[in-house]
């Protein structure tokens, strides 16, 4: 079997919760063929847990088929209550060097964007002194738990009288924001979905003429991404995907197994959205971020950026609060706020991070940049419902269970949040009238909160009628007359987008598409409000009609200052049509509109195409 290196060897750490142990794996190899054994034809096969562990006696280097399904690795039997590795240090680190520090790049935010840079940066140059910040703190392998159980995850929400939190919900009028809040970003609650877009995307008016020229450009910077993430096929032999198949087709879309960024030790939970305890999912904490810190990068968590400012060739990233107290929003004036030097800034804090930094930047310092900034603000066409079962329900098996609690069988276990996807892209005529639907298993940590919520479900025992339901979640274009609008509040950050709130013609097309889903299966699609997706988010703001997962736009990416806030290399517009030298922006936040499909295959593949400008440079 083929294996190809990708980083120096490290160790790395999944925890065995039940068995109250941590077992040691060395994982600086790459299996090209991905998690699951392949045959010849590379199709996937799927081997249950139980099998896997009677074979290795519970531990060990399991060999299917001839072929490994984990990284090459040392004996998993070695060392195996050695403590847990942490990546990331206390942000009071920053300032513990007697004399000034000057960073060569200063990496603002630790997802997709931030955690390719810090790597790509530091494998072309370990000399680079580089440093990761990150506003939230460390989880998983050593770090805090992620929440299983309700009283965990309202724990763990980011909240008015709460300064830090895996979970931060923005509150607005027309739309709500959900977003990851810790090392390795989203990437710790979403559920590892790497769709591309059609290139029709690309080719639209709103891309710079780089990529309408060179729609497929993007493709081979991909590539590094989905072998570093060990994307996988997943089998598709469950109860739910043989339902989703019979509603794709009664739909006209067609229906395929996706590419995941999940691994063997998934016990099939899903819990993916609240976060991963056993390790099955391949986050950005245990591979980019990991390689980048063998090279030599500092990584600090709850290190909040205000603003920066600029000093000749030199910026000052200030922070919003002494390090060694607790996180306050805004707290203190300039005097007071501690700060760091570096050449260069690297702005990867996801859309409504690297938007609201540049618009403090603006306010606070003599940096003045594109009028543009805030503008272009997309929640990415998501959409959430619920269908109720009839009667004649097939069984889905849709509802979770705590991970490190007891284990279901194979066939009742509702596998990884998201398996599967149902598409109609390649079948329109106008690109944005294309959407992706996935099916959705529940998060246990999610239920108990909304259970007591909702009505709908009374009459029938809950977990019944949830295991022969299913949650739809859709990705389209929102087509509407304006885009929404990224902007600070008496400090605060705010979305406009007063054309949501009449429920607009996008709402209609994919709620019409999910009822036919549903009916295929003796379903009824719930109002918004009625089902425990939507009661989930309605519970903490019972105001804005929608809430998305995907933000997009604030600092879009453009040929011109008169078009955007960066360039395509990600370099940032100064006000009269410049470029800042040493500035950068490599999130969601510089794309420019909806894509149709989960943004994460974009953001990464972006961020591998602006760190090779960046060294190709220099």
């Amino acid at each position: 079997m083929a294996r190809e290196k990708v980083a120096d060897s490290d160790l790395w750490l999944v925890s065995f919760q039940p068995a109250g142990m941590f077992i040691q794996a060395r994982d600086g190899f790459l299996v090209a063929t991905g998690i699951h054994a392949m045959d010849n034809d590379r199709k996937p096969r799927n081997f249950s847990r139980r099998s896997f562990v009677k074979s290795t006696g519970g531990l060990g280097m399991a060999m299917m088929g001839g072929m490994s399904i984990l990284p090459a690795c040392q004996s998993l039997n070695d060392k195996p209550h050695s403590p847990p590795f942490r990546l990331a240090s206390e942000a009071s680190g920053l300032f513990a060097a007697k004399k000034p520090v000057v960073y060569d790049y200063v990496i603002i935010g630790s997802g997709y964007g931030g955690s390719i840079l810090s790597y790509r940066l530091a494998e072309r140059d370990a000399s680079r002194k580089i440093a990761v910040l990150e506003r939230g703190d460390e989880y998983g392998h050593g770090g805090k738990a992620f929440p299983e159980t309700a009283a965990a995850l309202s724990a763990s929400l980011l909240g008015p009288n709460k300064t830090d939190g895996l979970f931060d919900f923005h509150v607005n009028k027309e739309i709500n924001v959900l977003v990851g809040r810790g090392v390795g970003g989203t990437s710790l609650i979403n559920a590892g979905v790497f769709i591309r877009p059609v290139d029709k995307v690309f080719e639209s008016e709103r891309w710079p003429r780089l990529f309408r020229d060179n729609p497929r450009l993007l493709d081979e910077f991909f590539k590094p991404v989905a072998k570093s993430l060990q994307l996988a096929p997943q089998a598709l032999d469950k109860s739910r995907d043989r339902v989703s198949a019979k509603a794709a087709r009664a739909a006209g879309f067609s229906f395929s197994a996706l590419d995941l960024a999940v691994n063997d030790h998934c016990v099939g939970c899903g819990g993916c959205y609240a976060g991963c305890n056993i390790g099955a999912k391949n986050t950005l904490d245990r591979n980019y971020l990991k390689w980048a810190k063998k090279k030599g990068v500092e990584i600090y968590k709850q290190a909040e950026v205000a603003y920066f400012s600029q000093e000749g060739d030199e910026f000052l990233v200030h922070f919003n609060h002494p390090p060694s107290v607790p996180l306050m929003e805004d707290a203190g004036h300039e005097a007071d706020l501690p700060s760091i030097r570096t050449r260069n800034i690297i702005l990867a804090a996801g859309t409504l991070g690297s938007t609201k930094i540049l618009l403090k930047t603006q306010q606070h310092s003599t940096l003045k940049f594109s009028k543009h900034l805030g503008q272009g603000f997309s929640g990415n066409g998501d959409l959430v419902r619920m269908a109720k079962a009839g009667k004649s329900s097939k069984v889905t098996h849709i509802l979770g269970f705590p991970a490190s609690g007891p284990r279901k069988n194979t066939q009742e276990a509702p596998g990884p949040s998201i398996k599967s996807v149902m598409d109609n892209r390649h079948d329109v005529e106008d690109f944005r009238d294309g959407m992706v639907i996935v099916d959705s298993a529940l998060p246990s940590a999610w239920l108990p909160r909304s259970i007591n919520l909702l009505n709908v479900f009374k009459k029938t025992p809950i977990q019944s009628v949830l295991n022969h339901s299913q949650a739809y979640f859709a990705i389209t274009h929102e087509r509407l007359p304006r885009p929404g609008k990224i902007e600070l509040v008496n400090g605060k950050l705010n979305i406009r987008w007063p054309e949501l709130r009449d429920s607009p013609p996008y709402v209609h097309r994919v709620e019409q598409v999910m009822k036919t889903l549903a009916a295929s299966n003796d379903m009824t699609l719930l109002e918004p409000g009625d089902d425990p997706i939507s009661r989930f988010f309605v519970n903490f703001n019972p105001v804005a009609p929608h809430t998305t997962v995907h933000p997009l736009g604030g600092c879009v990416m453009a040929d011109d200052v008169e078009r955007g806030v960066v360039n395509t290399k990600g370099q940032v517009f100064n006000a009269e049509g410049g470029i800042i030298k040493g500035l950068y922006v490599a999130d969601g936040s510089i794309i420019p509109g909806s894509l149709g499909c989960h943004p994460i295959w974009t953001i990464s593949a972006l961020a591998e195409f602006i760190a090779a400008q960046i060294n190709a440079a220099s």
